[in-house]
């Protein structure tokens, strides 16, 4: 804990450039952290189709992934394959929304590091969400426009 001596003031520590630097980032991060909670949990994600393989430079071997309020789907994927991964990455989305990016960022980090990709319970909760039927609202940023979403297995 921080205590002032006789004589001191907060001033002092208000002064004090690694300090304000040090608080003033971390209340940034938080406020970034929070604020992208807080839109997830009242938005609807945002939605954009791409070729993940030439985005990603061959980095992503995937279908699609979530990161924050964006869904990213990859553009060759057949109409079935693209409600799946659609389904699949709103669970992560989800996820992301009641944890926050930063504790879900660590979570995720740790279900990893502790079981695998195979075991992680953030994936097999996805992998167990992605053939529910579903209705939801999607931003699609390809198009601009609000679009209706209305999938059944």
């Amino acid at each position: 804990m921080l205590y002032l001596s006789k004589g001191e003031h907060m001033e002092q520590i208000y002064h004090n450039t690694f300090l304000v630097i040090v608080l003033s980032v971390l209340y940034a991060v938080a406020s970034l952290n929070f604020g992208l909670s807080t839109y997830m949990l009242n938005g609807m994600p945002i939605v954009v189709e791409q070729d993940i393989a030439e985005m990603s430079y061959g980095l992503i071997h995937a279908g699609g992934f979530s990161a924050g309020p964006f869904i990213c789907i990859d553009s060759t994927d057949r109409p079935e394959i693209w409600h799946l991964v659609l389904r699949h990455e709103y669970q992560h989305y989800m996820q992301t929304a009641v944890l926050t990016p930063v504790g879900c960022g660590i979570a995720y980090s740790f279900e990893q590091l502790v079981h695998g990709y195979e075991n992680n319970w953030f994936e097999i909760e996805a992998y167990n969400a992605q053939f529910d039927d579903f209705v939801l609202d999607i931003f699609y940023w390809n198009s601009k426009e609000v679009l209706h979403v209305e999938w059944e297995w």
